[in-house]
């Protein structure tokens, strides 16, 4: 059995991340580095252990023993005030904890391709020690992710850490289902970037956990697409960037951890499904600027806010991808019409909770900013469908009118008095659920027939 072959292998491996442990607790105790210091100590030699896992061990629960048993310990020695060389920064984090999970995690999904395994692991164990510790010495252009903060240098040498980790793996690995030479280049590089933007808003300690799972789903989804379809993701992301990014700057609706936040929405879309789908969500993005460069907001939105208001949309993206795949047009089409009207909610609480509804306090009728910001928020997203000749109708279009301005009005009712970036669990759960209303709406109308239906490219 498996798990017998395991028995010796894993008790080494055990010792080996006890002994480690022991070596950077007594650096701590004796020598009182930077805390950062020992933490990333075992965060580097820890991973390089884990590396070994699919060449040593078979059986994924004998990872999962592994996993449970640190974790255990981790908690432990949280809750009872000891290993300061893990627990001793004054940032809030839980990285330690996650870190055991996520390895079992990538084991159990990519032991029989240890390049993968590899590639995902090295990206989390490497890139962000290295990050870590530069920027923390020579950081100096810093900026905000919500509470956190973060360097330029710091992301920069992530970026150019993950691009060797991603890449050595990829190159060098012999699997014949692998694109070519000159294919794998712009797939470590697509990876690299957006496991780098998956860091960057990642907050306490969270990018344990995103950063290899992204690198792992990048990876896998890269490297069985079509030929050249890296190329085209290289464009995409580039496009997205580059818009996003801009626009962000100049309307000062959005901080930086938002508008990452953001860049990583409009390109997930598009890589997702396809440049049908990132084009609402992307007309929502340049309206919204465009507005707050003429009415600058009080607050600029934060990156948690941004990713409640984004994040229904992806994963109706992301189901519609699967869709695709599996062949089911109505499905699709049915999905498209509620990612459509989830990306009308996103610019209507854009509009609504930046200088919009500073001003509606001003004397002017509630009627008439409800009026406005439906029409504005209804012509940004259907003329661009319309243009685009994906079957938008006039009785979608109205359709979407009337959801702006019962948004506009649930809004009022519910959020004034509330700064923006206000995360109160009543107030997310609020959002999410105008979200969802207005996507099922838009979903139920068009298969009641109603409405003809969209029919994204």
């Amino acid at each position: 059995m498996d798990w017998q072959a395991d028995l010796l292998p894993a008790a080494l491996l055990g010792g080996a991340f006890v002994l480690l442990l022991v070596i950077a607790e007594a650096w701590t105790v004796l020598a009182s580095p930077a805390p950062e210091r020992p933490r990333k100590l075992v965060h580097l030699v820890g991973g390089l252990i884990c590396l070994s896992f699919p060449w040593l061990l078979r059986s994924p629960w004998t990872v999962g023993v592994l996993a449970i048993g640190l974790t255990v310990l981790f908690v432990a020695s949280r809750s009872l005030g000891m290993l300061r060389c893990l627990h001793g920064v004054e940032r809030k984090s839980r990285g330690v904890e996650y870190y055991p999970a996520m390895v079992f995690t990538l084991f159990w999904l990519a032991h029989e391709r240890p390049w993968l395994y590899a590639a995902s692991l090295l990206a989390l164990a490497v890139a962000d020690a290295l990050a870590a510790l530069v920027g923390k010495r020579y950081g100096r252009i810093l900026y905000e992710v919500d509470d956190e903060k973060r360097s330029l240098e710091g992301s920069l040498t992530f970026f150019l850490a993950a691009l060797v980790a991603i890449g050595l793996p990829l190159v060098l690995s012999n699997e014949a289902t692998l694109p070519s030479f000159y294919d794998r280049l712009p797939i470590a590089v697509v990876t690299a970037i957006l496991v780098t933007l998956f860091e960057a808003i990642s907050r306490h300690g969270r990018d344990n956990l995103w950063v290899p799972l992204g690198t792992y789903m990048v990876l896998s989804r890269l490297t069985g697409a079509a030929e050249n379809e890296a190329y085209y993701q290289v464009l995409s992301l580039s496009s997205a960037c580059l818009i996003v990014g801009v626009l962000g700057m100049f309307s000062r609706a959005l901080n930086v951890g938002a508008t990452l936040t953001l860049m990583l929405a409009v390109y997930g879309c598009w890589a997702l499904a396809s440049f049908d789908w990132a084009l609402p969500l992307l007309s929502a993005v340049v309206v919204s600027s465009l507005v707050c460069i003429w009415l600058p907001p009080t607050w600029p939105l934060r990156a948690r806010a941004m990713l409640h208001m984004v994040l229904p949309v992806v994963l109706v993206a992301a189901a519609g991808d699967l869709c695709a795949i599996a062949d089911r047009t109505y499905a699709y089409d049915l999905l498209y019409a509620a990612f459509v009207g989830g990306c009308l909610m996103v610019l209507v609480q854009n509009l609504w909770h930046g200088e919009i509804r500073r001003r509606r306090t001003g004397g002017v009728p509630m009627a008439v900013w409800c009026a406005g910001i439906s029409l504005l928020a209804t012509g940004a997203i259907a003329v661009p469908l319309w243009i685009r000749e994906i079957g938008m109708t006039l009785q979608f279009a109205v359709l979407l009118l009337a959801i702006a301005a019962i948004a506009c009005i649930w809004h009022d009712r519910l959020f004034m008095g509330y700064a923006p970036h206000t995360q109160r669990p009543a107030l997310v759960a609020r959002r999410h659920l105008s979200i969802a209303l207005a996507m099922a709406a838009c979903a139920a109308m068009q298969a009641s027939g109603l409405i003809p239906l969209l029919s994204p490219r």
